[in-house]
C-alpha cells in the first residue's frame, strides 16, 4: 500500500533549483534505471541527456508547434479540462531545465 500511495501523491516537477545537479548524478541514476525489469530483461530502452541550451530551446520550439496543433483541433470537455487545470501549449520547463533525458524504446 506504501507504493501505491507514493504514486497518488507524485507529481509532475515544471520549477526547477538554480543549481545545476553534477553530470555524474544523472549518469549514475540513469545507471540504475536502466536496469529495471523488463521482459526477457532486454532492457529496450536507450537514454540521452541534453544540457545544451541551443538544443533545449530547439525542443521546446518543436513540442511547442505540436502542442498548438493538438490546442487547435481540440474541443469540448477535453478543452474544459485543459484550461481549468491552465495547461498551455507554451512549455517553457523544456528549455529552463538543466536536462532533458530523453528516453528511447527499441
Amino acid at each position: 500500500m506504501r507504493v501505491l500511495e507514493l504514486a497518488r501523491r507524485r507529481k509532475t516537477v515544471r520549477t526547477f533549483l538554480p543549481d545545476k545537479p553534477p553530470r555524474e548524478d544523472i549518469l549514475k541514476a540513469l545507471k540504475v534505471a536502466k536496469e529495471a525489469p523488463s521482459g526477457m530483461n532486454a532492457q529496450p530502452w536507450r537514454f540521452v541527456v541534453i544540457d545544451d541550451d541551443w538544443l533545449k530551446g530547439k525542443i521546446r520550439e518543436l513540442c511547442e508547434g505540436e502542442e498548438e496543433k493538438f490546442y487547435s483541433r481540440t474541443k469540448g470537455d477535453l478543452m474544459a479540462w485543459l484550461n481549468a487545470k491552465g495547461f498551455k501549449p507554451e512549455k517553457p520547463f523544456l528549455s529552463e531545465a538543466p536536462y532533458l533525458i530523453l528516453v528511447f524504446g527499441h
